[in-house]
């Protein structure tokens, strides 16, 4: 299992995987997902697919099917937030938001989308196709034998120097990056909190995290889908079953439930996001 949930690494750029082939066999792996929508799993992103799970009357979803095909184009996107805003789609679109989109928003983040940057909605597009894999990147793959075997393999060479326990001497003055009092003009990338990148020169940030809590069940497949959300129901935003992600075969499995959680900053919470308002 992830201690922080799955990950499913996806590119459109060839030489990164030929990249980290060098460190680790890959295994390719499209992730399928479900969203649990009046009691049925609905495919999500939402596309042509997920329609008759959102409108009940199979008449009106065939219509929707092909007026959206006709307005938009096969084979095309557009965002909730725009689709609310098309008189010939209000109904069909504050359905999507209501079933969908609103009430994982909320659980996720605290707030409603309305309150949020569009970026939150946007991130799953409306897609006017039957395309229900979640990424649509070319190459799509999980490391055979897992993310901490890939990194090490990765760390294993003269030209990586690691410092753990560290605390990292960089300052951003008038544009430029300063690495122990030295300008550093080479490209930095750094993945901890962005308010404390800055010490805090703007403030600080309001986060969200995420508990992980693991159960482990006497049974080879606990959930026919990989990824399965709840907008509707449960205290949970999704529930994954790693198995699926690794091909791995076992009588026994291992299901990650995730709680979105305030982050305080008293330690019992990592901060996963901040909140982009």
């Amino acid at each position: 299992q992830s201690d922080y949930g799955p990950h499913v690494f996806h590119t459109n750029h060839k030489q990164v995987k030929t990249y980290l082939e060098q460190y680790s066999k890959l295994r390719e792996y499209r992730l399928k997902v479900r969203a649990e929508v009046d009691g049925r799993l609905a495919p999500i992103p939402f596309n042509l697919h997920t329609i008759p799970y959102i409108i009940h009357n199979p008449i009106e979803a065939i219509h929707y099917e092909e007026k959206l095909i006709r307005k938009y184009g096969y084979n095309t996107t557009t965002t909730i937030l725009d689709l609310r805003k098309d008189k010939d789609f209000k109904q069909l679109a504050e359905h999507i938001y209501n079933k969908i989109f609103k009430y994982y928003t909320l659980k996720q983040w605290g707030y409603n989308p309305e309150e949020l940057d569009h970026t939150v909605t946007d991130r799953l597009p409306i897609r006017i196709s039957y395309d229900d894999y979640y990424f649509d990147d070319l190459y799509q793959f999980t490391p055979m034998y897992g993310y901490s075997h890939l990194f090490k393999s990765m760390l294993n060479t003269n030209k990586v120097h690691l410092h753990t326990h560290t605390k990292p001497d960089i300052l951003i003055k008038d544009n430029k990056i300063y690495l122990g009092g030295e300008e550093y003009i080479e490209q930095l990338i750094w993945t901890g909190m962005i308010d404390q990148l800055f010490n805090y020169k703007y403030g600080a940030l309001p986060y969200r995290g995420i508990k992980f809590k693991h159960h482990t069940y006497k049974v080879e497949e606990y959930q026919p889908y990989a990824m399965q959300t709840y907008p509707q129901t449960k205290k949970y935003t999704r529930r994954c079953e790693h198995k699926h992600f690794t091909g791995q075969q076992h009588q026994h499995t291992t299901v990650t439930r995730e709680y979105p959680q305030p982050y305080t900053g008293n330690g019992d919470v990592v901060p996963s996001y901040p909140i982009p308002r």
